[in-house]
């Protein structure tokens, strides 16, 4: 995935948590808490992008991340 005036590839994952804190960030909300956006996937596959992905080893992980707070 790419983003910004200047692209480059992001890992998915990574790209899934900066939408989510530009999209709060953009659209002006006005919710009372935190929210978070969380991922899960196969280790291997964790710095995967679109044109470069790793075959799954079937060891698993999950990640959160806060992406607004009002």
């Amino acid at each position: 995935m790419f983003f910004g005036q200047n692209p480059g590839q992001m890992a998915v994952e990574q790209a899934w948590f900066q939408a989510g804190t530009l999209g709060y960030q953009m659209s002006n909300p006005n919710y009372a808490g935190a929210i978070k956006f969380a991922v899960a996937g196969d280790s291997a596959c964790s710095s995967d992008t679109l044109t470069n992905f790793s075959t799954p080893t079937g060891t698993w992980f999950y990640t959160s991340q806060q992406v607004y707070s009002h």
